[in-house]
């Protein structure tokens, strides 16, 4: 897979099968850009060997989110998180800010 700039065309060597496995793997795991996504389901229909790789990579990485427990974050994270929602995205005034429950 070729990164080397974000609009550039992704290269997959057919007779590579580590390649066709990096790109499908990127793709399942949801790791690829937007345009690199684009181009990659553009690209499936007519690549039977990418289509099977995609399938096979899909089903274990949407297993990857159970294979650890869940963890609660602490309350300190929420309160960070939503102080700098509300600085990030002060608009002009009378624009309704979410408030911190109590």
């Amino acid at each position: 897979m070729d990164n080397s700039s974000p609009e550039a065309p992704m290269v997959v060597d057919h007779d590579d099968p580590d390649s066709i496995a990096e790109v499908a793997a990127a793709y399942a795991l949801d790791a690829l850009s937007a345009h690199e996504t684009r181009q990659v389901r553009d690209y499936l229909p007519g690549c039977i060997k990418c289509r099977e790789a995609v399938a096979q990579m899909s089903e274990p990485a949407g297993m990857l989110s159970y294979t650890v427990e869940p963890v609660e974050p602490p309350d300190e994270l929420r309160r960070k998180v939503l102080e700098r929602s509300r600085r990030e995205s002060a608009g002009p005034p009378g624009t309704p800010i979410v408030q911190e429950p109590e």
